[in-house]
Formats: C-alpha cells, structure tokens, sequence
C-alpha cells in the first residue's frame, strides 16, 4: 500500500487540497483522508458525494494546551489522537470505493471554482483588509515568474511609475518549474524598493490552472478559456480593490496568454477602465523569457541566464538541487 501525504500552506485553502485529488488519476482501491475544519456547506457537499464525515472533536475531551502546540497545529500528543480516531472508524476489509471522479469534474462550475462558503468569501475578506485606501489609480499585474526575470522587473518598474498603488497578484498553483513560495519569495524581494506595491496570492482563483488550465499542463482534459480567469477577476478581485488598470506584457509566443491579454482588453474597455499592454523586453533582439531560463537551467548554462535575471535570481537558481524544481 502506498501513503501519500499533503500537508496545507499556511493561508491555503481545502479547495486545494479537493482539487489535487480530482485531477490526479488514483487507482480504484486508493482511499482519501481529509483532515480540516470544514465549514456547513463543505460538509454537505463532501456528504452528497459519498464521503463519510467523522467529527474530531468529542476525542479531544482534556485541556487545550496538551493538544496543540500552536493555535491551528496538533501537538504529538494531538496527533495521536487523531490518527486513533481515524483509524478506529477505517475498516481495511470493506472499504467503500471513493466516489466517481468524473462525476466530480462534472460538479457545478460554482461549486467547482468557489465552494462559496468557504473559499471564495475568506478570500475577499482577506482582500479588504489588505487594499490600498487612499485616493489614487490602481492598477494590477498578475505574474507567475518561473523564475522572475528582468523582463517581469521591467513590467513591474514600469506599472509602479505609471500608477499610484500597484497590486501584484503572484500565481499560487504549483504547476510550475519552481514552486509558489521561492516565486513569491523572489518577487517580494524585488519590490522591496517600493513603497506602494502590495503583493498577494492569486489563490486557484486568478492565472490558475483552474481558470487556464492550458497555460500550466495539457493533461487537463476540461477545456477552460480565458473568459474563466477574466470572471474571476470580475467577481472577485474588482469588487473589492476596484481596479483602475491593468498591466500586462505582449506575449509573442503563448497562444494562451494572447487570447487571456485578448480578453482583458474586451472587459477593461466594457468597464470604463484601462488595460496598459507594454512591448516585451528584449535581450539580443529576443524577448526576455522564463520558459528559456528554464532551458539553460536544465543544461546548467548560468552564463546564459545571468543575462535575463536579476542578481539575486541567478544565485538562487545556481544553488538549485534537482529535487527542488518540478517538471514545467
């Protein structure tokens, strides 16, 4: 039997965790342990769908403080208790098969995208109490930068000269080259220099492979456009932080990403706003790219990528092992 376990980031979502399972292929005799608080309508959905809802609470009978060693992590001791209880309720010689997955993929796409009570409304909330309040244009990047090079520094540089609060919503989905926390970690080192530049995770809700999923993996089978990313970003991210203008890049290369900047300009012309689309640095007459600092990457060619990255990029990728970077 092989074990797979998932832990949570700090700030992440269950979503996160429901959609790793639904779009990866387990066999038929694997079986999913979800451990989370799980608001009313995350349990009824979970219920409808043949999962078995197992309370933790009425095994954890002792004072507070010998169970958890933080507010929101079990202690050894807590632990214990939870895998018990866990294991007191698993029978391994009559497990009920896990639900249909293509059932799943066919779930109600606001239930699929938002699970609304828990995801969607934490999200925004967590929004307002972030957004620049003062008056002023505000405008908007959404990067991935896999890894940040100095084409991303330029479209960064030049937004934060062309508006008073910028917003840079960094891609959280882990289907890249290099994962979501050193990209985050990059960036903010990046804009540090700034003083009105607010960085936050785009979560599964903005340039996911949720809302475009061809951009991240082709093995995806649901086909999803643009027009998901750009609803996202109307529901979502304009009814709190009431964007002004949108920055993004020319993309000589990605279909994807030209029908996504395609679809921004419809939307921003339709809301009175602005979206600014900047000429793509060049190096030697060739747009500066991620996808070819991957390449010289993978052949350990650090003297074609000092070039294209900042400093403090290049010596974060030379010290790089092989296990730390993810096919992308």
């Amino acid at each position: 039997m092989d074990t797979m376990n998932y832990g949570i980031p700090n700030g992440g979502y269950f979503l996160n965790d429901l959609f790793r399972m639904i779009y990866n292929d387990y066999p038929p005799e694997s079986f999913h342990i979800f451990i989370n608080r799980f608001s009313p309508y995350l349990r009824r959905f979970l219920k409808s769908r043949g999962y078995r809802y197992i309370p933790l609470t009425p095994y954890f009978k002792d004072v507070h403080y010998w169970f958890f060693n933080e507010n929101v992590h079990l202690s050894p001791k807590g632990n214990k208790i939870a895998a018990k209880a866990i294991f007191s309720q698993l029978d391994f010689n009559n497990i009920t098969p896990i639900p249909d997955l293509r059932y799943l993929r066919r779930i109600d796409p606001d239930e699929r995208y938002y699970l609304k009570e828990h995801a969607v409304e934490s999200y925004m909330e967590n929004l307002k109490s972030i957004r620049f309040t003062g008056e002023g244009v505000r405008g908007f990047i959404d990067i991935n930068a896999s890894p940040l090079t100095n084409g991303h520094a330029y479209l960064i540089d030049y937004a934060a000269e062309h508006c008073d609060y910028l917003y840079v919503f960094v891609v959280e989905d882990n289907s890249n080259a290099l994962p979501y926390y050193d990209r985050l970690q990059m960036i903010t080192e990046y804009c540090r220099k700034y003083n009105n530049i607010k960085i936050i995770s785009g979560s599964c809700f903005i340039g996911s492979k949720y809302t475009i999923s061809a951009y991240f993996n082709k093995k995806y089978k649901m086909e999803m456009t643009p027009e998901k990313d750009v609803r996202n970003f109307d529901e979502i991210i304009m009814p709190v932080l009431d964007i002004d203008v949108r920055f993004m890049g020319t993309e000589p290369n990605s279909k994807i990403t030209r029908e996504l900047n395609e679809a921004y300009k419809v939307y921003m012309r339709q809301k009175g706003r602005k979206l600014c689309e900047i000429e793509r640095l060049l190096y030697n007459n060739i747009p500066v790219s991620a996808t070819t600092i991957r390449a010289c990457l993978k052949n350990g060619d650090y003297d074609g990528i000092a070039p294209l990255v900042p400093d403090f990029v290049l010596k974060y990728l030379m010290q790089l092992q092989p296990d730390e970077m993810f096919e992308g």
